[in-house]
């Protein structure tokens, strides 16, 4: 079972991704602030920790701040971005880690769903 941790600052957004997610079995944490995450990355990190969710924009941060420092705890987690704005702005602004994925808001569950078992098992895709 993959472990995966949504960090939203949006209680919709987050407890939506949280729904689908738990929906499909995979076992979720989740933090509403940069800080939040660190604290459960920390206490997570003698278990795997597979895949963050991450929203662009967080208090005081962005995404790619948050996931080079989940990285320190993880280095082998993968990440995932999502964000209102287009992947080219995300990518021209240099805000997105190397190496991971991202998804555009809104999405669907589906959508959600599809890019989390890509990320997690890019060869069975």
């Amino acid at each position: 079972m993959s472990t995966i941790l949504v960090v939203e600052d949006d209680p919709i957004a987050r407890n939506f991704m949280v729904q689908v997610l738990t929906g499909q079995g995979l076992r979720v944490f989740e933090a509403d602030t940069a800080a939040e995450a660190l604290t459960v990355c920390s206490a997570l990190k003698d278990q795997a920790l597979d895949l963050v969710i991450a929203d662009h924009v967080l208090p005081n941060t962005t995404v790619r701040n948050l996931a080079e420092r989940i990285l320190e705890f993880c280095p082998h987690v993968k990440i995932i971005h999502v964000s209102a704005f287009t992947f080219s702005r995300m990518e021209q602004e240099n805000e997105l880690v190397p190496g991971s994925s991202f998804l555009q808001k809104p999405f669907t569950g589906d959508q959600l769903i599809n890019l989390v078992q890509q990320t997690l098992n890019p060869r069975k895709q």
